[in-house]
């Protein structure tokens, strides 16, 4: 019995000590430093399961709608990727639908007001801006972007150019830019608005024209840029019948330039009646001219592009002979009958390029007649050689002194008289250089230039009121009086007479390599002349009239 109760006493005790030691343990953690609760909120927090079943979401999960639709003049557009922004933060783009309309989704939570709108990507085919911004109106859900199709197409005047790169501008500031397609075309989407189109051209093409930008509003929406380069080359085929329709073999065909009265190329037709002529230049217009049978017909290729064209010779006729006149006149306009002067009547071979003098004549009170059946194969043209002219005469015209017929058989040719420089002993009156013509000297206004002769002396007559200055430049001397003077020297003419209201003198210029002189004339001022005592020039007396010199011209 005693054991007994010892061993019940012993459970007690330990029972007892059990329930003291986890009381110590329980303060401790309640009066610690937190350490140990902390780690247990943690652990408790990694091991708890998220509310489930019927329970809702908290009101920050919450989403709104919100739509963008992107309308063209068509309609809405398909395939536009929209991006929403805050800042420099961007949500996932989307995609507008087959009515043009795309769906933002932000949690309730968030303001659309917050955000721009952004065009992140166009469809195949369509460029413009991806940084212009767009907002929503306060309190609205949708928003609409407007935009307007600006085409411009990039060719050669035969076919569109790829891969051009067309940049857009808005008051000088960069819009878009984007590459030209397969046919050479871009359509940039905008607000309408005014830009100006620029293109940076491709190696091996320039643009045409004076133009190098483009306007575009929204009344002109489309612009055509038209380059030249690349390859260019085309053949032409030209196909020739007779008058009765029938294929014509043997036919001379020449092909002229627009600008051009000589052949680029003569050919012959073959059995089929066709010639083609290689290697010609698209953006060009040519002339074809085609002779057979003793008649002749032409005609243009209609367009750029033309590749090919029929040709249907008239019937022939008997030929006829023709009178051509060709009339000599002299710079008056009056018709020279002073002597005879032999006239040639010059043939130009179209079909061979060459010209042969076919006839020459002698005028007759001013008047060469030549009579003959012409040739269909060209053109005539009236000449007279510089031997045949009469003596003291040149000619006056087209540099090769070929003078063509109008359509009536009828040319001019002027001859006028060659000038002459006075000389010391005679020069000619001074009051007569208003009514000369043809002066070498060419004055303008108050200089004139002309180029000397090796070693010969020139006399130039000069009239001046009061007080004048004149200067040269060139490889010349001057020699007034017993002065001489080199180019830029100035020399002064005062007091001119009272008299004769004018002064006039003589001026000497000699260039003994040959040389081209400029005399300018000019009001003298003591002013401008202050320093010119140093080099011994002739200073004018304190006058307060001073006039303005003359240069002379005469023959």
């Amino acid at each position: 019995m005693k054991t007994m109760n010892i061993g019940a006493r012993l459970v007690a005790l330990l029972c007892l000590l059990l329930c003291v030691a986890l009381l110590i343990c329980s303060c401790v953690s309640q009066a610690g430093n937190g350490e140990g609760t902390a780690e247990q909120t943690k652990n408790d927090s990694v091991t708890t399961t998220a509310p489930t079943g019927g329970e809702q979401n908290p009101a920050g999960n919450e989403k709104s709608t919100y739509t963008v639709k992107i309308q063209t003049s068509e309609g809405g557009l398909e395939g536009v990727r929209v991006q929403a922004c805050k800042g420099e933060l961007c949500l996932a783009p989307v995609m507008t639908n087959a009515t043009g309309v795309a769906t933002i989704v932000l949690d309730k939570s968030e303001n659309i007001a917050d955000y721009h709108v952004k065009i992140n990507k166009f469809p195949t085919g369509y460029a413009g801006s991806t940084t212009q911004e767009f907002s929503f109106a306060a309190g609205a859900t949708s928003l609409t972007i407007s935009l307007s199709e600006y085409k411009i197409k990039v060719t050669d005047m035969l076919t569109g150019i790829a891969d051009v790169n067309v940049k857009i501008a808005k008051s000088g500031e960069a819009v878009a830019n984007a590459k030209t397609d397969a046919r050479g075309e871009v359509i940039f989407l905008l607000p309408a608005d005014a830009y100006t189109a620029t293109l940076d051209c491709p190696n091996g093409y320039q643009l045409t024209g004076d133009a190098t930008s483009w306007e575009l509003t929204a009344e002109q929406k489309s612009a055509t840029v038209y380059l030249v380069g690349g390859n260019t080359t085309i053949n032409k085929t030209v196909t020739v019948k007779d008058h009765d329709g029938n294929l014509k073999s043997g036919a001379a065909v020449a092909i002229y330039g627009t600008e051009s009265d000589s052949p680029l190329a003569t050919k012959t037709t073959d059995a089929t009646g066709s010639v083609t002529f290689e290697g010609l230049n698209s953006l060009t217009n040519y002339r074809v001219v085609v002779t057979a049978d003793s008649v002749t017909a032409s005609a243009e290729f209609e367009t750029f592009a033309s590749t090919s064209l029929e040709i249907t010779l008239p019937a022939p006729t008997a030929a006829t002979e023709q009178t051509y006149k060709v009339t000599v006149k002299d710079a008056d306009g009056a018709t020279y009958t002073v002597g005879a002067v032999t006239v040639s009547l010059v043939f130009y071979d179209s079909v061979n390029n060459t010209f042969t003098v076919k006839s020459t004549a002698q005028t007759q009170n001013g008047v060469a007649t030549f009579t003959l059946i012409p040739d269909a194969n060209g053109f005539y043209y009236a000449s007279i050689a510089t031997t045949d002219l009469p003596t003291g005469y040149e000619l006056t015209g087209t540099a090769d002194h070929l003078f063509m017929f109008g359509d009536t058989l009828d040319a001019e040719v002027t001859i006028r008289q060659a000038p002459v420089y006075g000389t010391e002993a005679n020069p000619a009156p001074w009051n007569n250089y208003s009514n000369v013509t043809n002066n070498p000297f060419h004055p303008v206004n108050n200089e004139m230039t002309v180029t000397l002769a090796a070693g010969q002396t020139y006399y130039i007559q000069l009239a001046w009121s009061s007080g004048m200055q004149l200067t040269f430049t060139g490889d010349v001397t001057v020699t007034y009086g017993e002065e001489t003077y080199a180019a830029g020297d100035v020399i002064v003419f005062v007091e001119a007479s009272p008299m004769q209201g004018n002064a006039q003198a003589v001026i000497a210029i000699t260039s003994a390599n040959g040389s081209t002189v400029t005399l300018t004339t000019a009001e003298y001022t003591e002013e401008s002349n202050e320093n010119d005592t140093e080099d011994g020039l002739t200073i004018a007396p304190n006058d307060d009239e001073k006039g303005w010199g003359e240069l002379i011209p005469f023959h």
